[in-house]
């Protein structure tokens, strides 16, 4: 966590002298999760792979580009980050996000979402997250995540 709060500093601070505002992002662009949980994603009996379902949406004149600070939280206390690069073409867009073979320990898991967004001279940012209970199934794969775009509901 320190040093994702580092990097974002370093960032603030370089679009700080080049001009860029930076602010929060409430009515211009904002994200919300639809669902979460776990499921078995990996088809292959254990249902250890935890997901969020989201909207992300604002008024972009062509596509936005953002950052995507996901990080999620063991019972035990473990985290695991991924970071991924977005870019969106419309005004509202649905992703799941799928954190594959994490759910291995019972207890309640954290979801947190952070979202970076560069619109001309201001930066955006927004943060959510959720708790629930995951069964807790130890699998034998790697742990992973995948961001899937235009997610039907």
């Amino acid at each position: 966590m320190t040093k994702k709060v580092f990097a974002l500093f370093i960032c603030a601070l370089f679009f700080a002298t080049a001009g860029i505002n930076l602010g929060m992002a409430d009515d211009e662009l904002s994200a919300y999760f639809l669902d979460y949980g776990y499921f078995d994603g990996g088809n292959d009996g254990l249902s250890n792979d935890t997901f969020a379902v989201f909207v992300v949406k604002g008024e972009f004149d062509d596509s936005a580009c953002f950052i995507l600070f996901s990080k999620l939280q063991l019972p035990s206390g473990e985290v695991t980050v991924y970071d991924f690069v977005v870019d969106q073409e419309r005004d509202i867009e649905i992703y799941r996000l799928i954190f594959h073979n994490h759910a291995t320990e019972v207890g309640d898991y954290v979801i947190e979402l952070d979202f970076v967004w560069r619109s001309d001279d201001t930066i955006l940012t927004n943060h959510i997250e959720v708790v629930f209970d995951s069964p807790g199934r130890p699998g034998t794969q790697p742990p992973s995540a995948s961001l899937e775009v235009g997610v039907n509901v």
